[in-house]
């Protein structure tokens, strides 16, 4: 049996639809008490994931902390909340590098 189509997504932000290649998922081990997030770059970890534009506007979002919550299930503490803000800045500015490029 031959490759099918991408895997279609959606952006826990904006909520559009597309290819799987047009998002960043982040993902969490639900089976550790205090799981790291991480950035799958190219979906592969196992547990949880959200997808998520490589758009600027959904990284600045003030929904996004809410969205993830929601997708991964879990609440976020003050660690969590560090790490997502980091992830949000990397990204934003790297959307706004290639959208001026």
């Amino acid at each position: 049996m031959g490759r099918g189509r991408e895997p279609e997504r959606m952006c826990i932000v904006c909520r559009r639809k597309a290819g799987q290649s047009a998002f960043v998922r982040i993902a969490t081990a639900r089976s550790e008490a205090s799981a790291p997030l991480l950035i799958d770059a190219r979906p592969r970890s196992l547990g949880r994931g959200a997808y998520i534009c490589r758009r600027a506007e959904c990284w600045s979002s003030d929904i996004l902390v809410r969205g993830l919550e929601r997708a991964l299930r879990a609440s976020f503490g003050q660690l969590e909340l560090t790490q997502i803000e980091e992830f949000a800045r990397a990204f934003a500015a790297e959307a706004v590098r290639g959208e001026s490029a």
